[in-house]
């Protein structure tokens, strides 16, 4: 539903049963780590699927030496 010339985020936010946009952000932002319109923005800019990763995330730092 995110693709270029799509419904409003208001209006994917209603067709997926989500309250309000805010809801569908908070919820979007907790599995993607992101949210739709940033996604989206990326998508144009990129031309393709851009998911931040976090860098203050521990499964993402090496072992620290001991």
């Amino acid at each position: 539903m995110l693709n270029p010339g799509a419904a409003s985020l208001t209006e994917i936010s209603t067709a997926c049963g989500f309250y309000d946009q805010a809801h569908l952000n908070r919820e979007f932002r907790a599995i993607a780590g992101t949210t739709p319109g940033q996604m989206m923005a990326a998508r144009r800019v990129e031309g393709a699927l851009a998911v931040p990763t976090r860098s203050n995330s521990s499964k993402t730092r090496p072992p620290t030496p001991r």
